[in-house]
């Protein structure tokens, strides 16, 4: 039986006037004599293990402690964490902070499903100043360190290290005085040498124009039509690409991108640069972002289609969509990704 194991949690929303029930022996969630009061924990009740825990049947509570204990979700099961409501202020949503981020392939047998695990580390400003990335598929950890500008909240640099490649990346951004990004430079340093590309942007209304420059020399030039929704979200990309030299990656290039989004709030959005346009995206360090969803928005993607109209340009085609269960200040605890183009379909599972 496929089963998928979640390997740590934080404590979650604990308050007296909800019950806490802890389990007195290892076992399924289902036997009555796991649980300290003989009875099944329901949506209102506050979980703390004492023992490891299988989740055997679909069920739900108010916030899980593991305190160093794994709880095993069998695969096909259900299992809801609800969280609390924000009853200070209805209105405020997605304030938590997202601690880690699990990726799993549903086409593997635990333990070898889980492919990613992603931690996030923030400064008292609730700023992401690092992120440690293990890659499982590649038996390697990666890290991220974020870089600000006294109490801008706008990443101005990073270095990515990357172990299994052995280079290191410093990435600085330039920004206009609305926020808007103006260049992106990258550093990358290994066992080739040392290779700097610039990212050069102007924007006018819905237009923006990119000129990528390689160790000094222009390398392409991009056009871009962007259309956004009313929260400033990236709703449709239609961009080509022209050669400045022969060592272009693309001969051309022709896209149309078309991504769909839910009401609610994104937790990636703060924790990376506010990439303009994807293809660019595709061009710099793809390594850094959680995989499968892109340059990141406001809130979350529930569709995301490419067609690329210019076979020459090398670029596939997309057709993923996203699914999500959400907690009750509406920040996602579970996404189902599936392309629908491979047929492969991964499960993240979100911590705050």
């Amino acid at each position: 039986m496929k089963k998928v194991s979640i390997f740590f949690l934080t404590s979650l929303f604990l308050t007296q006037s909800f019950c806490q029930i802890s389990n007195v022996k290892a076992g399924l969630w289902s036997d009555l004599t796991v649980w300290s009061n003989n009875t099944l924990p329901t949506s209102i009740d506050n979980i703390a293990l004492n023992f490891d825990i299988i989740v055997d049947i679909n069920a739900s509570c108010r916030s899980l402690t593991l305190n160093g204990h794994n709880a095993v979700v069998n695969s096909g099961i259900n299992f809801n964490i609800s969280g609390r409501q924000n009853t200070t202020n209805p209105t405020q949503t997605g304030t938590s902070l997202l601690k880690k981020f699990i990726v799993f392939d549903s086409a593997q047998s635990s333990p070898n499903d889980t492919i990613y695990i992603y931690n996030y580390t923030y400064d008292n400003a609730r700023r992401c100043t690092q992120i440690k990335i293990k890659d499982f598929q590649n038996n390697s950890i990666g890290y991220i360190f974020n870089y600000y500008n006294a109490t801008d909240t706008l990443i101005t640099a990073r270095k990515l290290i990357n172990q299994v490649y052995a280079d290191s990346v410093f990435e600085y951004f330039n920004y206009s005085a609305n926020g808007g990004l103006l260049s992106d430079s990258v550093i990358t340093y290994n066992s080739n040498g040392v290779y700097t590309s610039t990212y050069k942007y102007q924007s006018v209304n819905n237009l923006i124009e990119s000129t990528i420059s390689a160790n000094g020399q222009p390398f392409m030039m991009g056009k871009y039509s962007v259309t956004k929704d009313n929260m400033g979200n990236i709703i449709s990309e239609k961009d080509s690409g022209f050669i400045y030299s022969s060592g272009s990656y693309y001969n051309s290039s022709e896209t149309n991108i078309q991504t769909v989004y839910d009401t609610y709030p994104c937790p990636f959005y703060k924790l990376y640069p506010k990439r303009l346009i994807e293809l660019d995206y595709e061009l710099a360090t793809t390594d850094d972002l959680t995989p499968y969803f892109g340059i990141l928005q406001k809130n979350n993607a529930t569709s995301k289609t490419r067609v690329s109209l210019s076979i020459a340009s090398g670029l596939g085609n997309w057709n993923n969509t996203y699914q999500y269960s959400y907690n009750s200040i509406g920040l996602p605890y579970i996404v189902i990704y599936k392309d629908q183009v491979s047929g492969d379909i991964y499960k993240g599972l979100y911590f705050y």
